[in-house]
């Protein structure tokens, strides 16, 4: 964070008997005023675009965003800011508030795509939260199922976008 005084408020309320720390204004480090705004990202999955800022792609850091955009793919070195994905965009939409920082459990009741059923659902966001390397979620969702749906899962490792069952 970045810290900004306000001298001339800071000495007319400070003469009046005014705790000066309460007079700092705290800004997050991409403010406008300091930085510019933040380096963002346009995912689009399967027609569906989602835009997702440098900090957000490092809430749960290593994974396959930051490795696209940051580490040592072809599309890093060449700055590539925009991605395409053909995955499943309503499933896409809660990897997006996770890297958001939302709470995405528990996961909504209704609203379902008729082509998801609660159990696939869940089972198919875990599938997505690995192929994305978002450990931490996949995790916190897979402690939401029992252990003998869990073996149906297997041990699934992905890699810039191909899965394969270990």
């Amino acid at each position: 964070m970045v810290l900004a005084f306000e001298l001339g408020a800071l000495a007319d309320k400070h003469s009046r008997g005014f705790n000066p720390p309460s007079a700092i204004q705290y800004f997050p480090s991409w403010h406008p005023a300091i930085m510019g705004p933040p380096k963002e990202f346009t995912i689009t999955v399967s027609g569906h675009v989602f835009v997702l800022t440098e900090d957000q792609i490092h809430r749960d850091a290593p994974n396959y965003f930051t490795g696209l955009f940051e580490g040592s793919f072809k599309e890093a070195r060449e700055g590539v800011q925009e991605l395409k994905l053909h995955r499943d965009p309503y499933l896409f939409t809660f990897i997006h508030m996770h890297l958001c920082g939302y709470e995405v459990l528990p996961l909504p009741k209704g609203n379902i795509p008729s082509h998801l059923s609660e159990g696939s659902r869940l089972k198919n966001l875990i599938l997505d939260a690995r192929f994305y390397g978002l450990d931490s979620l996949a995790q916190e969702l897979e402690a939401e199922i029992t252990p003998e749906k869990k073996s149906n899962l297997g041990n699934c490792r992905c890699a810039r976008g191909w899965a394969w069952r270990l």
